[in-house]
């Protein structure tokens, strides 16, 4: 399964000390809802915000490149689609 968000070459560094270098991170989809389970059980807030930044990270992907590739691709047809056809979350009317 291709991963949603892909991050590669991370390097975490605090004042002479290298933490972590050549960190690669892939975010498939329903690993946000599993990290969301996580921090349920282990009541930890450090997963919960981890859980909400991946979530926002292919939120923001899919409004900013992947929606707006399909309305260059597929034009008035995409339009009328996104028109029937709730986002991530209900549509309140």
């Amino acid at each position: 399964m291709r991963p949603i968000v892909e991050l590669q070459g991370i390097v975490k560094t605090f004042p002479g000390v290298v933490a972590n270098a050549r960190i690669d991170l892939a975010i498939g989809p329903g690993e946000v809802l599993a990290l969301l389970g996580e921090s349920a059980v282990f009541q930890s807030p450090a997963l919960l915000l981890y859980a909400g930044v991946a979530w926002l990270c292919c939120h923001l992907f899919v409004v900013l490149y992947e929606e707006p590739a399909l309305r260059r691709r597929f034009g008035a047809a995409y339009d009328d689609y996104r028109g029937q056809v709730p986002r991530w979350l209900p549509r309140l009317r």
